[in-house]
């Protein structure tokens, strides 16, 4: 017998007004028993309900606050250098010099508090480690300068690329002024992950269940 129980789904971003917005497009998913939503804004938030929750799938930003103390960012901005490190090769064709060259400057203004560091591919690092599928829902313009921006998108697709389930990614070049644009792109990235969601379940039989979400 399939179960019909409502999925358990993380949200990750920092903008307040964004987790607003995502509020409002999964309210009447979640009035109907349809799904319930967990909404975080630092990794170290992110963190502790990875670990006391048992989600479906996570739903993140790739730039947010990691949120624990000077010592701790420091070690876990350490960790997510490596993590990427080993997927990158600046000599290799998956990763431009000129995206080499901002990764290098990027990790100095993490340690440094004066950007904020990709903390959503720790969260997915962690979360396709427990078997959840991930989807990013970001804007890449970020308010910040083009170098950045290329560096941004070219990062985690270079990422994304080296582990499995691979997570996919909802974006956008240009910057997402309206609330109308940020709950269409909250309703794609939740669309996505439905689909991983079932694709997953459908290869694990035993554990399988209906999805009773619907947007």
């Amino acid at each position: 017998m399939r179960d019909t129980r409502a999925l358990e789904i993380l949200v990750v971003d920092d903008d307040l007004k964004h987790l607003a917005e995502a509020q409002q497009f999964f309210e009447p998913l979640r009035e109907k028993g349809a799904i319930n939503v967990t909404y975080k804004r630092t990794l170290a938030e992110a963190e502790d309900a990875l670990a006391a929750n048992d989600f479906d799938g996570v739903i993140a930003d790739v730039l947010f606050p990691m949120g624990f103390g000077p010592d701790e960012n420091g070690k876990r901005i350490e960790d997510l250098s490596r993590i990427l490190r080993s997927v990158i090769d600046p000599l290799g064709a998956g990763i431009s010099s000129r995206l080499w060259v901002c990764y290098l400057s990027s990790i100095k203004k993490w340690v440094e508090g004066e950007a904020e560091p990709p903390s959503g591919l720790y969260v997915a690092t962690m979360a396709t480690d427990m078997g959840m599928p991930v989807v990013f829902c970001t804007d890449v313009y970020h308010r910040l300068d083009r170098n950045y921006r290329l560096y941004s998108l070219g990062l985690v697709k270079r990422w994304a690329d080296s582990i499995t389930p691979r997570p996919s990614m909802k974006h956008t070049d240009k910057r997402l002024d309206s609330r109308r644009e940020w709950i269409g792109a909250f309703r794609d990235a939740f669309e996505e992950l439905k689909s991983r969601i079932n694709s997953h379940y459908s290869q694990t039989p035993e554990n399988a269940y209906a999805l009773t979400a619907s947007a």
